[in-house]
């Protein structure tokens, strides 16, 4: 109990800490013409009239910080220039000027404050055209390159969970790593797996998936018969699952695994587990 409990913990604190990291860098996929990957000197940054916005709604407030919590310190009004920054969650940082037309945007100093993302749905290009944008969700979904969950299933009748990360190099194949244990009746069970998966069709809502792994797998028995030992084999697995977007940078997972454990007696084993978990992606 007290090695499922300290595995628990442990899973969860890096869980958290790479979902905040994870939150506090991934950016809103906005289109082009913001670019929110960078916080370079503003004259450095405004060599093309396309990076620059204007503001098409009465106003837009200006908040000192990436949140409701901090106060408004000024607006933006209605053809008002600005430039995104960079993004924090649904935030945006921007440099803005009032009043001042193009020509003389790329030489005046301007003032930084933060807006919501939603605010771009107000704003159109510099030269007056409407600004096609997207909140982080389904199609940051597709176009994901990094992803990491937590899971919960069942092993040999035992309580399963688990970690993994993954990382996507083409958009139909990825590389996964898994870390976990199971609690079982009889024995205890850790693993460490690396898996190649394939997305046949990364586009559809309800994305399936094939994978081929390797790893190795630790068994504890919990008997205290003499003829009893822990033992660490190598393990080949197949897996089928489906992936889909649940919310934002959020996506949920079912899959079955069947392995094939090559022990070191006479006798071979072949295990299967199946799992429910949740990732974040970027």
């Amino acid at each position: 109990m007290r090695s499922l409990l300290a595995f628990c913990f442990c899973a969860l604190v890096r869980l958290g800490v790479l979902l905040i990291l994870c939150w506090t860098y991934s950016g809103v996929m906005a289109a082009e013409p913001v670019d929110l990957g960078s916080e370079e000197p503003l004259e450095e940054q405004a060599a093309s009239d396309a990076l620059w916005l204007k503001v098409a709604a009465p106003y837009i407030d200006v908040y000192t910080g990436p949140g409701q919590g901090y106060p408004v310190s000024q607006v933006v009004e209605k053809g008002d220039l600005f430039y995104v920054l960079r993004q924090r969650t649904d935030w945006l940082r921007i440099q803005f000027l009032r009043g001042a037309s193009l020509h003389e945007a790329k030489r005046a100093m301007a003032e930084t404050g933060w807006i919501p993302a939603t605010s771009l749905k107000h704003v159109t290009t510099a030269t007056g055209e409407a600004l096609t944008w997207s909140r982080r969700g389904a199609d940051s979904f597709y176009a994901r390159r990094w992803e990491f969950g937590l899971g919960t299933g069942s092993l040999r009748g035992g309580s399963v969970l688990s970690v993994n990360g993954a990382w996507s190099f083409t958009p139909n194949l990825s590389l996964e790593a898994d870390i976990g244990q199971s609690l079982g009746r009889y024995a205890e069970n850790d693993w460490l797996a690396w898996r190649l998966v394939h997305h046949p069709y990364p586009n559809w809502r309800y994305t399936p998936y094939l994978g081929v792994g390797w790893g190795t797998f630790h068994t504890k028995p919990k008997t205290t018969l003499a003829t009893t030992e822990d033992r660490t084999d190598d393990f080949w697995q197949v897996a089928v699952g489906v992936k889909s977007h649940l919310w934002r940078g959020v996506l949920v997972r079912v899959d079955y695994q069947h392995n094939a454990i090559f022990t070191s007696r006479k006798n071979n084993e072949f295990v299967g587990m199946w799992r429910v978990g949740f990732g974040y992606f970027f």
